[in-house]
C-alpha cells in the first residue's frame, strides 16, 4: 500500500518536459500560484510518484511541483508501489482532498497508466528538475516575473 509524505521538490524527478494547459482551471498554473500566494498550499492536490533510488518520478502533478518549486515548498507525494496501488479518499483522510472526483480518478488512472512507464520507457528528457523545468518559462524563472505575469491586468 502506498503512503503520504512530504518531500523536497529538488527529490521530485518530472517525467515530461512542459507543462500542459498553463489556462485558467483549477490544476492550472495561474490557480495554483494564487493559491500560494494566499497562503493556502496546504490545499494544493497530493502529488503521485513512484520512487527509484531515493528519488520521485513524478506520476502526475507537474504544475503543483512546478509551482511549489517556485516557492521554494516542499510537497506531499503519495508514493505508489504498484500500477494497481491507487489513491483512496479513506487512505488519505486528514490530507488535502481538493480534487474532484472526476480529477482524483484522473490521477489514479494515471497511476496505473504509468507506473511502469516512466522506469521502463522514460520520456527522453533533459529535465532533471523542476527548476530546469520553470526555466523553460520567463515567467516562472521568480516570483517576481510570475507575480507580473500572473496578475498583470489586476
Amino acid at each position: 500500500m502506498g503512503k503520504v509524505i512530504e518531500v523536497s521538490t529538488l527529490d521530485l524527478i518530472p517525467t515530461q518536459e512542459e507543462l500542459y494547459e498553463l489556462g485558467n482551471g483549477n490544476g492550472t498554473l495561474k490557480s495554483l500560484v494564487s493559491a500560494y500566494f494566499r497562503g493556502m498550499e496546504k490545499r494544493i492536490p497530493i502529488i503521485p510518484v513512484k520512487e527509484k533510488r531515493g528519488m520521485f518520478l513524478i506520476l502526475d502533478g507537474h504544475h503543483g511541483s512546478t509551482i511549489a518549486d517556485l516557492f521554494g515548498k516542499n510537497v506531499l507525494v503519495y508514493v505508489a508501489e504498484s500500477p494497481k496501488d491507487i489513491m483512496k479518499r479513506s487512505n488519505l483522510e486528514g490530507y488535502a482532498l481538493e480534487r474532484d472526483k472526476e480529477d482524483f480518478e484522473y490521477s489514479n488512472n494515471l497511476i496505473y497508466i504509468r507506473f511502469e512507464d516512466v522506469v521502463d520507457n522514460p520520456i527522453p528528457t533533459c529535465l532533471k528538475s523542476f527548476k530546469e523545468m520553470r526555466k523553460r518559462y520567463y515567467f516562472l524563472r521568480n516570483l517576481k516575473s510570475a507575480k507580473k505575469y500572473f496578475y498583470r491586468n489586476e
